[in-house]
């Protein structure tokens, strides 16, 4: 609505309200836009220095006042209609380029006010224009895409000047946004894990909005909301299958932002993990020197792990588990008398948690009637990586010499064969690393004969390494100890039964 008193002497003739809209040449990037209109001989061209600016830019309004005849108009107060969501900035009014104090400020306008005399309008001396400007901030809460309307309201000496909805409208650009799904971990088959996605771009943490998370193109449940404060959102998710998933994550946007969508990003969900039990059997009648069967029997049952056993917390063997079954089994030769506690500890395998089991067992002191024996290991080549090797000992005693021997590279026990005649022989040893090996062989002893051990080094070569065969490094000589490694037949030698 327009209400305009005029002067005697001017004509009262219908407003004319023509509206012209020019873009214009501003600022880099920046879309001037102006319209124009009279009533009666006042006219007026209103610009706007960008009609399409993002949030966060400054923009200028500006209002020129002309007359084409009548009587000169001294203009009083002018108030520039803007967007509530607008923002002035402190100090920006100005009138022909010139600064003005005092701007009355409002969410939904900023006005200016002169003295009765102080910005003339004149139809034929000078000054014929006031050109009067504001400069305000995009803010947050502008919503894109629409129209948000600027417009005038003036008082002057020829009376007041309501001029509603002129315009130039301004229509603020939606900005970018980017989304990226963060990294997953640990995730499990039928287990929620927490997955998130980072989102920046536009306003973007400030004004939020939502993320919908897809698996395989699939929803996973309702969208979430973006944290303000982190611009993170994030969800539980609970995959059905083991195998590579692709996660992807979508913005929505927001009321001046635009969606985007993240690159998926693939997450490897693991089996699902189910707890183990490990139980223990020691065979009964331990006897120091003597072999001592025990059998470590894993639940659920399964080829993969290992099973470390420990004699008062110090291992003693390492076997892995080869059988569906579950089962492994080693013997155990006491050292000493008294009590022991003996424990079984499973590793774990894919998809199965580890476990471990004990059990105290008493052993009596050996026989004064135990006979002797003596195990020797024959000597091994050195030989490369990837090849085989058989390895043999050989039990001598005034007693029986059947039982067993369980042979082992360090504490990982790489076989138990039977002893016939006097020797026991494991065939296609193949290790699976180079350098120097402890080989060891135990004989279990059997009846009144005891127990004894053995022990030598054996060396696998690294093809193409530059001293084949020698284990040591450049300038040790090949000396042995300076690589660490030693003939365990300084520690065993070929022992007689224990406690001799």
């Amino acid at each position: 609505m327009t209400v305009r008193r005029l002067a005697a002497g001017v004509s009262a003739g219908a407003l004319a309200a023509s509206l012209a809209t020019t873009i214009g040449v501003g600022a880099a990037g920046a879309e001037p836009s102006s319209v124009s209109w009279s009533d009666g001989s006042s006219h007026f061209q209103r610009t706007v220095s960008d009609a399409a600016p993002a949030v966060g830019d400054t923009i200028t309004t500006s209002t020129k006042f002309t007359r084409s005849g009548g009587v000169d108009e001294y203009i009083y107060r002018v108030k520039d209609l803007h967007p509530e969501c607008f923002v002035y900035v402190p100090g920006s009014a100005q009138v022909d380029g010139n600064a003005i104090g005092g701007a009355e400020t409002d969410p939904a306008f900023t006005a200016v006010n002169g003295g009765s005399t102080e910005w003339p309008v004149r139809p034929v001396l000078g000054p014929k224009s006031q050109t009067f400007s504001f400069s305000y901030t995009v803010g947050t809460d502008c919503r894109a895409g629409s129209d948000l309307m600027t417009s005038l309201h003036y008082d002057g000496s020829l009376g007041a000047g309501t001029y509603q909805d002129k315009g130039p409208t301004v229509t603020v650009e939606f900005a970018a946004s980017q989304t990226q799904v963060q990294p997953v971990y640990g995730a499990k088959a039928g287990q929620p894990v927490t997955i998130a996605a980072k989102v920046a771009g536009g306003t973007v943490p400030q004004n939020g909005g939502d993320v919908q998370f897809k698996a395989d193109g699939v929803d996973i449940g309702a969208p979430v909301a973006v944290d303000p404060a982190t611009g993170v959102a994030q969800t539980g998710w609970t995959p059905a299958d083991a195998g590579n998933t692709s996660v992807t994550a979508v913005f929505l946007g927001n009321l001046n932002t635009d969606g985007s969508t993240s690159d998926p990003r693939t997450v490897s969900v693991a089996r699902q993990t189910v707890d183990s039990e490990t139980s223990l059997t020691v065979a009964p009648g331990a006897v120091v020197g003597s072999a001592t069967a025990i059998t470590a029997t894993v639940a659920p049952p399964g080829v993969g792990g290992t099973v470390t056993f420990k004699d008062n917390e110090i291992d003693f063997a390492t076997v892995p588990v080869t059988g569906q079954d579950g089962k492994v089994g080693v013997n155990w030769i006491p050292d000493s008398d008294g009590s022991h506690t003996i424990k079984a500890v499973f590793s774990g395998r894919d998809g199965v948690n580890g476990s471990g089991a004990q059990q105290t067992v008493s052993v009596t002191p050996q026989p004064a009637e135990s006979v002797t024996s003596t195990t020797s290991l024959a000597p091994v080549a050195p030989f490369d990586l990837g090849g085989s090797a058989t390895l043999t000992a050989t039990v001598t005693s005034e007693g029986a010499t059947n039982g067993t021997v369980t042979f082992r590279d360090g504490d990982d026990v790489i076989g138990t064969v039977d002893v016939v005649n006097g020797a026991a022989t494991l065939e296609d040893w193949t290790p699976t690393a180079g350098g120097d090996h402890a080989i060891s062989a135990a004989f279990s002893g059997i009846g009144d004969t005891l127990a004894s051990n053995a022990a030598i080094t054996v060396t696998v070569n690294i093809p193409d390494s530059p001293n084949p065969g020698d284990g040591g490094t450049p300038g040790d000589g090949g000396n042995g100890a300076a690589n660490g490694s030693f003939d365990l037949g300084a520690l065993f030698g070929s022992l007689g039964s224990l406690g001799k």
